[in-house]
Formats: structure tokens, C-alpha cells, sequence
């Protein structure tokens, strides 16, 4: 069975998806130089805990010069920083955790400053900080451009 076969058979529901354990991270994905063995970089992105399409798709995108962001989960002893660099691929573990208290004490704004000042709702900023949920990706994106260049953040919102 060919490749493109059995991707085309594969059913992706979430109960799936290998069972790992290990810390689970964001690791960002982009590329390195040429990928010699597609077929073995596909079956190493899906050894980190994600589904035959995600990591057929995901290095779809990688090769078409992006960069891509996976949730995954890295097992005790593995590197994926070398096992990708080995396909071709860049590999960079992300930081999984954003501390938006620090973000906001640095600017030295209350809760409510900081919402307001950044466009949040300050009921989900309360949330982030006493750990009730975590940003979502966007959000996350949006909290590492305000703790690197909250300017930047100011400049797109007035310009809106």
C-alpha cells in the first residue's frame, strides 16, 4: 500500500493518536535544507504524538518553506532538536508555559490596565494568572509580542 493509500484510509480521531508520555511542548518546525527522506520525517513528526495527516500536512507545509507549530509530547531521552536536524529539518521547543503576572508587573500595570491597554478582557487576564486556563495560541502569540515589544502592540491597536 502506498503512502498516499493509506493516508487516505486513515480515520484521525483523537483516540488515535499514540499514547506517549513525557512532557508535552510546542515545537516549532521549519526547514533546514533538503529533506532527503520525507517518508522517514513524517513517521518521526508522528512518533511525537501526533495523527498520520497531522504530520503528513505538517511537512506538506515545511517544505513549502514555512514553518509550522505542533503541541507534542517528548519522551524521556529523546532529542528532537537531533532527530530532525538529521531529516533536514529545524526544530525549536517552545517554551509551553507564558507568565502573563510577569508580562504585566514588567509594564507595571494592574490587571485592568493591562487589559485594557492590550484589548483583553480582563475576567480572562484574572483567569490566566491564577492558573484557571491557559491563553490559547493566539493569545500566547499576542503575550510574547506585548513582553518583547509592547510598542508594537500599541502601534497595530491605535492604527486599527
Amino acid at each position: 500500500m502506498s503512502f498516499k493509500e493509506a493516508l487516505a484510509r486513515r480515520d484521525d480521531s483523537p483516540a488515535e493518536r499514540p499514547a506517549l508520555c513525557g512532557s508535552p511542548v510546542r515545537l516549532r518546525l521549519s526547514m533546514a535544507g533538503p529533506i532527503p527522506q520525507p517518508v522517514t520525517a513524517v513517521r518521526t513528526i508522528r512518533t511525537f504524538g501526533t495523527t498520520l495527516r497531522e504530520a503528513h500536512a505538517a511537512l506538506d507545509w515545511i517544505a513549502a518553506g514555512h514553518g509550522v507549530t505542533l503541541e507534542v509530547t517528548i519522551p524521556e531521552g529523546r532529542d528532537p532538536v537531533a532527530e530532525f536536524a538529521a531529516l533536514g529539518i529545524r526544530a525549536q521547543v517552545l517554551k509551553a508555559e507564558i507568565d502573563v503576572r510577569a508580562i504585566r508587573e514588567g509594564l507595571d500595570l494592574t490587571q485592568t490596565e493591562f487589559a485594557s491597554r492590550f484589548g483583553l478582557d480582563p475576567a480572562m487576564v484574572q483567569n490566566w494568572e491564577q492558573g484557571h486556563t491557559r491563553p490559547d495560541p493566539i493569545a500566547a502569540v499576542l503575550l510574547r509580542v506585548i513582553a518583547t515589544n509592547p510598542a508594537a502592540v500599541d502601534a497595530a491597536l491605535s492604527a486599527s
